[in-house]
């Protein structure tokens, strides 16, 4: 591991860790008898070429054209999300990447229910999403957080009153990791202001790189909560 600061702050992050997490269990997925997955918002290709790797057909929608001609490119059958009613068949995997957090809960509703009738009667659906924190906001079109219990609520077999409309599938959790990222000083004039704060700035890249440095060497586990993977199974709702 490269000890330059570029590299240790690059690396301290907790996409870093979700990524470990899913490699073993794709692996482990594919073992079992799962051969085809479907990445919902795949962006730059990331998991698609992990899925491909370990074994899967891949296959993959998204709403950025740029990302689809750059799948195209690599032999991954990808399509528009305006195209999403074309297809008939069913995945083993079906993968929800940070994509529920940027939806209104109507939306959630809808669209989740939509990707649980596209998935296998054994399949397994993946859904990945920040928790609640200062660095939920950091992106800009983050809605709202969601939570397990959010998913139980509208999509479990619970009996609790929910205002919309209540979904007809019902997931079952099946497994659960809660993902950390590093500690990093952000609320102090130095970490984003370089110039006349001289001691201060170089103070904080160290106190930082630090974190970053312990966050690594403890496999993950020494930071903040940042995110949560949720393994699925789905059962058809029967009241």
């Amino acid at each position: 591991m490269s000890l330059n600061y570029t590299s240790v702050i690059g690396n301290a992050h907790y996409h870093h860790a979700e990524y470990r997490i899913l490699k073993k269990k794709l692996s482990a997925l594919y073992s079992s008898g799962k051969r085809t997955f479907f990445d919902v918002g795949f962006g730059r290709c990331k998991f698609l070429d992990l899925a491909a790797e370990t074994g899967f057909e891949v296959s993959g929608v998204e709403v950025n054209e740029q990302y689809i001609q750059h799948a195209l490119a690599k032999g991954y059958n990808c399509i528009h999300l305006d195209e999403l009613h074309k297809i008939n068949e069913t995945f083993d995997i079906i993968l929800i990447s940070h994509v529920v957090e940027h939806l209104h809960p109507e939306q959630l509703i809808e669209i989740l229910g939509r990707y649980i009738q596209m998935l296998d009667e054994h399949g397994t659906l993946i859904i990945a999403s920040p928790v609640h924190g200062s660095r939920f906001y950091y992106d800009i079109t983050h809605i709202r957080p969601y939570y397990p219990q959010s998913i139980w609520h509208a999509f479990g077999g619970n009996k609790e009153e929910l205002s919309l409309e209540r979904s007809k599938q019902t997931l079952v959790l099946r497994d659960i990791f809660f993902i950390r990222d590093s500690f990093r000083t952000r609320n102090n004039r130095a970490y984003y202001i370089r110039d006349g704060l001289g001691i201060a700035y170089t103070g904080l890249r160290f106190v930082n790189y630090v974190l970053a440095q312990l966050y690594l060497l403890s496999g993950y586990r020494i930071g903040v909560r940042a995110s949560w993977i949720g393994f699925y199974s789905k059962l058809s709702r029967t009241d």
